[in-house]
Parts: C-alpha cells; structure tokens; sequence
C-alpha cells in the first residue's frame, strides 16, 4: 500500500499546479491539488498503522511467510486477480477501441459470471445477459443524451 501510495503521489505532482481560471489567489482549484492531499492523508494513516503495528509484533516467522504464500492459492486471491485482470483488460485495451456499450455489456457480464453465487442455469445466464445490457445502455444513453458527456 505504501508503494502504491508512493506511485498516486508521484503522479499527483505530474498534473497541473496552476489554477484552472489562472489566477494565482485561486490554486486550491488546481488538478493536483485534491489528489496530493489524498496521498499525503493516505501516507499519514500508513506510518500511524505502521507505527502502531510494529510494537506489537514479534517479528516475522516461517509460520507468517507460509500462511501469505498459502493465500495465493485461495480462490479469493483467484477472484480478486480475474477481476483486476477484467478491470486492466476493460481500461486499457477495450475502452477506445471496442464500442462503449459493448465493452461495458461485456466487461459486467464477464465479471458477473465470474462472481455469481448460484451455479449455471439458462434463468441465470438470462438474468446477467438482461442486467448487464440494461446496465450498459442506460449509462451510456443517460450520459449522452442528459448530462451530455461524450463516451469514449
């Protein structure tokens, strides 16, 4: 967390420091400046947890080591990668290239069928493909026609 706070920073001062209107007595309406304080909020509640962790612990033992190597084998870290591999995978490459409304359809339907409780049926397959078109066109009908957003 601590690198990834490190790396949200570092990306922070990259954007614009000047005032969106120009005038030097309005900065707090800069781009960066809401996500500096964001990283400096999340760097401060680090080194408090850090603080307040060290202590207490013993250090770290081969029983520690074992049990975090054992995670990656559990279902729940299989899920949480396929859905950040889905969410990098719907950024990165569909966005722009793949339709809005049909990377979006497919993004929710993928992820859905991934992470339903109930095992296949042709009722639940019908309830996805149902929820992720209205899902998808909905967004992408009321950010085009009322808050006249353009989508990618």
């Amino acid at each position: 967390m601590l690198i990834a706070t490190i790396f949200y920073f570092i990306g922070a001062l990259r954007m614009p420091v000047e005032s969106v209107t120009g005038d030097p007595q309005k900065w707090y309406t800069a781009p960066a400046v809401f996500p500096i304080i964001i990283s400096i909020g999340m760097f401060i509640a680090l080194a408090i947890l850090f603080i307040q962790i060290v202590p207490e612990s013993k250090g770290i033992h081969r029983e520690d080591i074992k049990r975090a190597l054992a995670y990656f084998k559990t279902a729940h870290f299989r899920r949480w990668s396929i859905a950040t591999g889905l969410l990098v995978l719907y950024i990165y490459v569909m966005i722009g290239r793949v339709q809005y409304e049909i990377s979006t359809f497919l993004y929710l339907f993928i992820t859905m069928m991934v992470f339903k409780d109930e095992k296949f049926s042709w009722k639940v397959l019908a309830k996805i493909t149902i929820i992720s078109g209205l899902t998808s066109f909905i967004v992408s009908y009321g950010f085009s026609h009322y808050a006249l957003i353009p989508l990618p």
